[in-house]
């Protein structure tokens, strides 16, 4: 299992924490079609509060946190 917190409008009619049975270890992209998102809406990926790539496997255990991308200069 794999608690994920969702951040600014990515938190939006969501569970928040949400906890989720991963079974084998994924990458954002599939976790992203988990949960409904259309690839690319997260712009960036904590795991265990560190910054991670979207390549990244996410493991049972890990704490994960998603972020929109964030518009603005």
């Amino acid at each position: 299992m794999i608690e994920i917190e969702f951040n600014l409008r990515l938190a939006e009619n969501r569970d928040n924490p949400l906890t989720l049975d991963i079974g084998e270890s994924i990458d954002l992209p599939r976790l992203e079609a988990k949960l409904g998102f259309k690839r690319g809406d997260v712009g960036m990926l904590l795991i265990n509060g560190a910054w991670a790539r979207p390549d990244s496997a996410i493991k049972d255990g890990d704490r994960i946190q998603l972020y929109p991308y964030m518009d603005g200069g």
